[in-house]
C-alpha cells in the first residue's frame, strides 16, 4: 500500500492498494481482509474487503469493498471518496489490420485508437460523501465496490491485471468543531 498527502485547506490523501489474485481467492467462501491502516484528520482508516454470501441465492458470492474509519467521539467530521479500480480494456484494438495510410508517424491507427484509454486504465467504481455520527458507532462503513464473486476472481478477469488487483482511492477531510 502507497499514501499520499496534500496538504491545502482541506487535507487529501490518495491511497493505492494492489492485492494479489491468491490474497483475494483466499477469501471464499466468508473470510475478511483488513489493510495496513492510513490517518486522515486524526481517523484512522483502511480497507475492508470481504466475500460475502447472498442473503436470497445462497448459492451466489460477492466480493465487497468498503472503506473503515474508526470514529472520533462528538466529532461530526466528513470525508469525500472517490474509489477507482484499474481495469483491462474491454476489446483489443491492436490486432486490426489498416491499410499504409492508416499510420501517424510510422504507428499504426489501431494502436493509437486501442490506447486512447489506456492500457490499463482507472474506472470510478463509487464516490460520494461519508459523515461521521460524533461516536455513536465505533466503526463506519462505507460500501466502495461490490462484484459477482465468479466474475470477480475468474482467470479471465477484467479486474486482475498480471495477477494482481489494483485499487485507488482518494480521500479528503472537511472538519467541523465538537459539538
Amino acid at each position: 500500500m502507497v499514501k499520499f498527502e496534500q496538504p491545502p485547506r482541506h487535507p487529501r490523501l490518495v491511497v493505492y492498494l494492489d492485492l494479489k489474485r491468491h490474497v483475494c481467492a483466499r477469501l471464499f467462501p466468508s473470510d475478511l481482509f483488513y489493510s495496513e491502516g492510513f490517518e486522515l484528520g486524526g481517523h484512522m482508516c483502511y480497507f475492508h474487503a470481504q466475500c460475502v454470501i447472498d442473503q436470497q441465492q445462497k448459492s451466489l458470492h460477492w466480493f465487497m469493498l468498503y472503506l473503515a474509519i474508526e470514529e472520533k467521539e462528538s466529532v461530526h467530521d466528513v470525508f469525500d471518496y472517490k474509489f477507482v479500480a484499474r481495469s483491462k480494456p474491454a476489446a483489443d484494438h491492436g490486432n486490426k489490420k489498416t491499410s499504409w495510410y492508416g499510420y501517424l508517424f510510422g504507428i499504426s491507427w489501431t494502436w493509437f485508437i486501442g490506447r486512447s484509454k489506456s492500457a490499463e486504465e482507472f474506472e470510478v467504481k463509487s464516490k460520494g460523501s461519508y459523515a461521521c455520527t460524533g461516536g455513536k458507532e465505533k466503526k463506519g462503513y462505507e460500501y466502495l465496490f461490490r462484484i459477482p464473486w465468479t466474475s470477480f476472481i475468474e482467470e479471465d478477469s477484467v479486474y486482475f491485471i498480471d495477477g494482481v488487483l489494483h485499487l485507488k482511492l482518494e480521500l479528503t477531510y472537511y472538519r467541523s468543531w465538537p459539538k
